[in-house]
């Protein structure tokens, strides 16, 4: 094979792994990249994500740096209730049918965590006999955040998507 030739088959390679990497990019449907975003001064992060979810399921998961690594924030509570959260009793409540879902435009999420600080009798009223419920306070996360959002891009929540973010402050 003479020089121009084969430098020839070099261009045609180099021009078909350029086209994959710009096609992977462009045309790829998981990115895995948030879209833009904002943090309002309440701690409230918004953005707008095409897709749908499961009712009765948590869709994100956040993380704070702690010593340089990243540590799974606790952002849920009980889903039966029977909790007090920042002073204020959370009685019974069930979420018992899963439905697919479109997102909420926009969509909204309390950058919190939930600690758990003691436990205290229930109220008289609220029908347990537990005698106590945990007592949860909200506590504003600072500094470095990282989300994922899990969702479905079809509307019969088959194909699972995630998109992932770090906030840096």
């Amino acid at each position: 094979m003479n020089q121009k030739g084969f430098i020839n088959i070099v261009l045609i390679v180099l021009v078909v792994v350029l086209a994959g990497a710009v096609g992977y990019f462009v045309f790829s449907k998981n990115r895995n990249v948030i879209p833009p975003y904002s943090i309002t001064s309440d701690n409230i992060f918004t953005t707008n994500i095409d897709g749908y979810f499961e009712t009765c399921m948590d869709s994100s998961i956040i993380h704070k740096r702690l010593n340089g690594d990243w540590m799974k924030v606790s952002n849920e509570l009980p889903g039966k209730g029977l909790y007090y959260l920042d002073d204020k009793f959370f009685g019974y409540g069930m979420c018992d049918v899963f439905v697919c879902t479109e997102l909420p435009k926009p969509y909204m999420m309390q950058l919190v965590e939930y600690q758990k600080v003691s436990e205290k009798a229930p109220p008289l009223d609220s029908g347990s006999t537990a005698n106590t419920l945990p007592v949860y306070q909200t506590v504003p996360l600072r500094g470095d955040v990282k989300i994922d959002i899990h969702y479905f891009s079809d509307k019969d929540c088959l194909d699972k998507e995630t998109v992932s973010t770090v906030i840096k402050r």
